[in-house]
């Protein structure tokens, strides 16, 4: 009897001590203004599914100071990430890059997580590669995007930065939509994607790929029409706006915050994850 009691405790204690384990392996977040699940994941590298899952979201909806767990890349349960093996076949490297060439069942997620970065920055080092990877495709896991892509432009471009800042102005108050690109419902990047078709530009549907297009501007240097992008200290690019000239920005914030709206360089929020700018267009 006695010795049935000592197993007992014994697998009572392991039961606690996995139990402290799995939750030291989360992190704690608490919903500001301006977020989603798609920037509070690009922020953790983890994914809107798995913060969904841990705390049972029926939905996208946040609301401004709800509690969040957030499953980090320690989590065993979470992503699968194992060890990433740099010797292996799978990896080259040079003084600025490294490679990894696509293996059976992996996809953008598995390969972001298994390198400590977010799809989005991902994406940005590989020309906004899509999720159908082919086995043995090659990609950059590793360094700076090296080359800044041009701008599609259809035959009828044209415009000025004012115009499109003139454009952006007619859509105040659209709701902001996941993967919405309008003119109903946007999301960041829907919607100056959006902006810039009605002036014959095509952007693509991504903010981390709309930074590396056209030419990189200085903050001091901002002109109406730029596009200006924001990310986390560490973290890849996760909103853009367009700058419309007095240090304020248009952009299609978030569903709590009134969609599209104008909003300040300078506000505590959004002057803190300030990161770059482009201009597209050159008058």
């Amino acid at each position: 009897m006695r010795k049935n009691l000592l197993v007992l405790c014994a697998v009572l204690l392991i039961t606690l001590f996995d139990v402290s384990s799995a939750k030291a392996a989360n992190a704690n977040y608490t919903v500001k203004a301006g977020d989603n699940l798609w920037n509070i994941a690009n922020k953790y590298n983890t994914s809107v599914e798995s913060i969904r899952s841990a705390n049972n979201l029926q939905n996208n909806a946040l609301r401004i100071g709800d509690k969040l767990i957030i499953p980090t890349s320690n989590s065993s349960n979470d992503s699968g990430q194992q060890t990433v093996n740099k010797s292996a076949a799978g990896y080259t490297a040079s003084d600025k890059q490294e490679t990894y060439y696509v293996q059976a069942g992996d996809s953008l997620w598995k390969i972001a997580t298994l390198h400590g970065m977010t799809i989005a920055q991902l994406k940005a080092l590989n020309n906004n590669c899509q999720e159908n990877l082919s086995i043995g495709q090659k990609l950059i896991v590793s360094g700076e995007a090296q080359n800044r892509q041009p701008v599609s432009r259809g035959s009828t471009a044209s415009g000025t930065g004012a115009a499109i800042v003139q454009t952006a102005a007619q859509y105040i108050g659209t709701p902001y939509a996941y993967g919405g690109t309008g003119p109903g419902g946007f999301d960041c990047s829907g919607f100056t994607r959006y902006i810039y078709a009605q002036a014959g530009y095509s952007l693509p549907h991504n903010a981390a790929a709309q930074s590396n297009l056209g030419q990189a501007v200085a903050r001091e240097n901002l002109q109406a029409g730029d596009l200006v992008f924001f990310a986390y200290s560490g973290g890849g690019i996760f909103h853009v706006g367009i700058y419309c000239g007095d240090g304020r920005f248009v952009h299609s914030s978030s569903p709590r915050s009134g969609g599209v709206i104008y909003s300040a360089l300078t506000d505590s929020y959004w002057g803190g994850y300030y990161k770059s700018a482009t201009r597209i267009i050159n008058e």
